[in-house]
Order: C-alpha cells, then structure tokens, then sequence
C-alpha cells in the first residue's frame, strides 16, 4: 500500500517543508520513498557538497526489489554545483525508492512530492531530504481520528534479506505494542514498504496516539535500512525527522518481539483451514543474565470478535536469550472463517509488552448435506442440558435457553467444535451417542475430548461437564470438545 494514495482527493491545501536527515552529508544517498503518477511527480536536487566531482548513477527500485531501469540516470556534478531532474506523471500512482552511490565524493539531495488536481492544479507538495543507511531509527507518531503517521522503509542491502522489527513507544517511554509485518519479515534485497502506522498497528485505528516508532534490523549487516516519513493531518502533508538511535533503544529487559504462526512442525504459515491445529509462537528476548518468570497471554481473535484462543500463563519460566514459546490451538469446524489477528502479551516487572500478527482461516467441507442419513464421514452429536438459574448455549448457530431434554445436531464432519453461552446458578451438560434413539447417525463426541476453555468452577468428566456460578451474575462460559464418526470411541 502507498500512503501517498490517500490524499490524492483529500489534500486542499499547499504546503512544502523540510525536515533534516539523519546525515546531512553522505557518500551513498537513499530517496526511501519516492512517488510518480496518479497525478504525482517527484523532483530531485542532487548537491556536490565534498572537494571531488561526483560521476554516479542514481538508481531506482520497486517495492519488490526490481532495478526501475527505465527511471535511472547518470549524475554528474561538479564541486559545488547541481542537478535537477523530474519522474513524470506517468500511469497509475506507484511507489518506489532510489539510491545514489557517490563513490568517494559526498552528496546531498532533496526529493519533493507535488500533487495536482486533474485541471492541474497544484494541491500538495512536500520536500524530503535525502538519507543515509542505519539499522535503528526512532520517528515520531501522532495518531488521531482525523491524522495519521507514514513511514517508508527500504532494505539497502543487495543481496541480503533483513529482518525489520517494529515497537511502539509511548510518550512515557513504556513499550505499547511491536509488530511484525509479513512485508518485513523478512524485506528482500532492495525491497521497501509505505503504509500508515495505523496499518501496522491496526489496534490505532479510529483512536488517539502519541509517541514514537522504533525501525529495527534484526542481525543484519550495519546499515542496511533507509527510512523516511511523512504526517497527514487534515488533508495536509508534512515531513518529519528520522532519527538514528542505538539497537534496542526503549526495550524492557523482558519483551516480546515477535509473535507469528506455524504448523505442528514449526513451518511459518499464514493460511489455515478449520479442524487445522495453528500454533501461535511468541518470541522473547531477556536480555538479563537469570531466568525470570513473566505473564503471559496468548490471544487469538476473528472475525464478529470470534475468540480462537485466549490462554493466559502465569509465572511461565523464560530464559536467557531470545528464545520462542509456543500454544497449539485447534481451529474448531464451527470457528468463523476470515482474518485472525494473534496477539502475544507478556507482563514482567509491571511493564507489559506485546506484539501482533494475523493469519487467515477458511472454512472446510461440510461432510454432508442438509437431511437425510450421514455418511460415514459424518456423525451426530447430542447433549441433554440442565439449567440452574437461567443460562444458555450457543451451538451450530443455534441458542439454546431451554433444559431437561435432548439436543440433536446431524451431519457434522469429524473435528474439533466449541460450544459457548452464559451459566446463571449452575449448568450441566451430559453428551451422548449420536446413534439409535438420540440421533440418525452414528459417532458423537469423542470420550475424554471435553475442555474447559472459559467458565466458572468447571467440572469435567468424560462425557458430562458442570459449570458453577457463585457470582451474583451469569458468567460466560467455553466449552471445546472433538467430534469422532466412531461410535466406539465417542461418549455411550
């Protein structure tokens, strides 16, 4: 995504400022975000500021890391002297970055933005210096319903892959959130991404924000990373500084850095089907010399706020280093098919820390149709319920407020399912075999599968399940149980 498209149409004021690079005078000059079309057009100052002519090539590459040969031009600059050179306004809007490598000699440059409405009239304009390559860069973050921060990044590096970590900083200095975006994890050789804070931490949205964005190379090359940003308040477009700050600045001692998503044999994936087991992975780095214990939250939610997962772990033991911890969840068949955001928080010391990834859920074969008897691929599940004090259950889309009789549900493939609701006093849940009187199919729930997720002072047996409730409101519960075709193995 480029920011620059959001306020091709929004943008009604003229504006142009500058901000200082992190060095003002370099041998190698990065343009980490550069822009043409859809109306845009940037222009290039290129200034000899060193005691040699400069003979370079500035180079251009796309957000994959593709050399833009057609854009690409010789620069020849005597001591003292200048350039200038315009990308015109060609096709769609597109976003890419450049990089001029001076040799011996020293350059600076400037970059500027201007937009212009489809009479031509000029509607938005900014100026960015050009930048030196670093591995850590602290930008500040102003988020509000009506602004928002951009920030471009761009690996440097040829050859190499880089690892970009991303943390939030609030204004007290405290870590809120850190992020792992599939885009930079890892960013390719000469590949660069553009986008809104609020993209990257889409848990900002619609609020209100200050603080401060930490970019990091994870064990990369030094200076492997370029960056630049922009602001966009009321329709305005501004530049704001990068900054150069030393590796890990603003971490706790204890943190999480990265939380992402795997099979059962450690393969990163992002894409799963209902009855897969995702396994959520949460990075932590404890830069101190002891083990230590820490809280932690594994969290994963769909959508219509579809709970996945949400297993806390208090006093979890977590050693030296940089080390991953991981929870395995079951995607149950019934679970709501889309995009799952997984967060990973941990607690040590009273600060906390977090860090976000997502990953998608689709929905599988149904096993079977809409009447008469399963096949042998499907089985029946039924329970009999007792309500104490008013309560209900959610099941297959189905609510269910009323006790004392059984409940039959047909043509459910094999998985795992979850069953939710509320427990007024007290809830008993008895299941048994899908087959004979009960149900038109065999199967049912497997003997032993029955987990307690959510819900108070559970019991759980084999094939039965109480909930009781000493609160003086009804209190939610989750109920997570897998579903056999065989009649053999499933509760009698």
């Amino acid at each position: 995504m480029m920011y620059l498209s959001r306020y091709v149409s929004t943008a009604i004021a003229f504006s142009v400022i500058l901000v200082f690079p992190q060095f003002s005078f370099a041998n190698t000059l990065y343009f980490p975000q550069v822009a043409n079309g859809g109306g845009y057009t940037t222009s290039f100052v290129i200034i000899n500021t060193g005691t040699a002519p400069v003979s370079a090539r500035i180079n251009f590459y796309d957000q994959t890391g593709v050399n833009l040969a057609a854009y690409g031009r010789a620069i020849n600059v005597p001591v003292g002297g200048s350039t200038r050179f315009t990308l015109p306004d060609q096709g769609a809007l597109t976003s890419f970055w450049g990089e001029l490598p001076a040799g011996t000699a020293t350059v600076q440059g400037v970059a500027t933005f201007q937009g212009r409405s489809d009479t031509g009239a000029l509607v938005t304009a900014a100026g960015v210096l050009g930048v030196g390559g670093g591995n850590s860069f602290l930008v500040p973050v102003d988020v509000t319903p009506t602004s928002s921060t951009g920030v471009a990044i761009a690996n440097v590096n040829a050859s190499s892959a880089v690892t970009v970590n991303l943390r939030l900083l609030g204004e007290n200095g405290s870590q809120v959130a850190s992020a792992n975006d599939v885009r930079l994890s890892p960013l390719k050789p000469h590949a660069q991404i553009a986008d809104f804070v609020t993209s990257v931490f889409p848990q900002l949205a619609g609020t209100t924000f200050a603080g401060a964005l930490v970019i990091e190379a994870a064990a990369a090359p030094a200076n492997s990373l370029a960056a630049t940003a922009l602001t966009l308040k009321e329709g305005l477009l501004s530049a704001i500084p990068v900054l150069p700050v030393r590796a890990s600045f603003g971490a706790p001692p204890v943190s999480v850095t990265r939380a992402y998503t795997t099979d059962t044999n450690n393969v990163e994936q992002t894409s799963f089907t209902v009855g897969q087991t995702v396994r959520l992975v949460m990075t932590r780095s404890n830069t101190l010399s002891m083990l230590v214990n820490v809280d932690a939250r594994y969290r994963a939610t769909g959508p219509s706020s579809y709970i996945l997962a949400n297993s806390v772990f208090s006093s979890s033991p977590t050693g030296t280093g940089q080390q991953n911890y991981y929870l395995d969840v079951p995607i149950p068949q019934n679970a709501t098919a889309g995009s799952y955001t997984f967060e990973a928080t941990l607690t040590y010391n009273g600060i906390t820390t977090s860090a976000t990834s997502t990953f998608n859920v689709a929905s599988g074969s149904s096993g079977g149709g809409g009447g008469g008897d399963p096949g042998p691929s499907t089985a029946s599940v039924s329970f009999y319920p007792t309500f104490l004090g008013g309560g209900s259950i959610q099941f297959q889309n189905q609510n269910i407020i009323l006790g004392g009789q059984f409940y039959t549900f047909d043509n459910l493939a094999p998985g795992t399912y979850e069953m939710t609701g509320s427990v007024g006093l007290g809830l008993f849940i008895m299941f048994t075999s899908g087959s004979g009187l009960l149900g038109s199919g065999g199967g049912g729930v497997t003997q032993g599968s029955l987990r307690s997720l959510a819900g108070p002072m559970p019991i759980v047996d084999a094939c039965q399940v109480i909930y009781t409730n000493a609160g003086s409101s009804p209190q939610p519960f989750r109920l997570q149980f897998t579903v056999t075709t065989s009649t053999s193995a499933a509760c009698p």
